[in-house]
């Protein structure tokens, strides 16, 4: 299991940063943790990645520990733990309200396995449609997104099947973060599948451009242990 083979470096990296751990993510930096996504050569970063979720429950879908993968693990931009940013210029800031963060220990370990997650986060939901990548370098992609939030960049964590998705299904962009870089304005988004009222799963992260009308996107609280 991936948490408790890691979880000698994340209890030694506890004691130097301290924080909570929460399925190898930290409750403190928690909108920079959440922008991960896999890839198999870190020069190219939309180079495969693409996983399989395991047949028993291993994190929240919002961790990378949720997805069995052999490529690494790469986050939105550059810092600490970013190990190939897809942007440059100044570091991301929230863009959205983390309200709750919560993960159950199996063991007495914290650090170690997990036995459930969630978080409720106050955020824009973004519809886009699930649809065939024409260049063929990601398994399947999103369009059909808000036109004044052009997609920049998109990843899927799985294939559609592992998630229970097919072509043309709905699901949600929800902007985590947002950095003005040279380019202009852009947000790092978990890709989200409605799984009922007020509780979604992760299912890809993707980059959207510049919005002209931030103001014009409601606000929903996403809450749910499958998130």
């Amino acid at each position: 299991d991936k948490l408790p083979a890691l979880s000698g470096l994340a209890q030694q990296r506890k004691q130097v940063r301290g924080g909570v751990y929460l399925a190898g993510l930290w409750q403190d930096s928690l909108f920079h943790d959440l922008c991960w996504y896999h890839v198999l050569d870190y020069n190219d970063v939309t180079s495969g990645g693409v996983g399989r979720r395991p047949a028993h429950y291993r994190a929240p879908s919002w961790s990378w520990a949720s997805v069995n993968t052999d490529s690494g693990c790469s986050w939105w931009w550059s810092g600490a733990v970013g190990l190939h940013p897809i942007i440059t210029g100044e570091e991301p800031k929230p863009a959205c309200i983390i309200l709750n963060s919560v993960c159950e220990p199996a063991t007495s370990d914290p650090t170690g396995e997990v036995q459930s997650g969630f978080l409720d986060i106050k955020v824009a939901l973004i519809p886009a449609e699930v649809c065939r990548d024409s260049t063929q370098r990601v398994v399947w992609t999103i369009g059909k997104v808000e036109s004044s939030l052009p997609l920049q960049f998109f990843k899927p964590d799985c294939e559609l099947e592992d998630d229970g998705l097919a072509i043309e299904d709905r699901v949600f962009c929800a902007p985590i973060a947002a950095a003005l870089c040279s380019t202009g304005l852009r947000y790092g988004c978990l890709v989200l599948k409605q799984l009922d009222t007020n509780t979604y799963q992760r299912v890809g992260f993707c980059i959207l451009g510049k919005c002209e009308m931030v103001s014009t996107f409601s606000d929903f609280y996403l809450s749910g242990r499958n998130l």
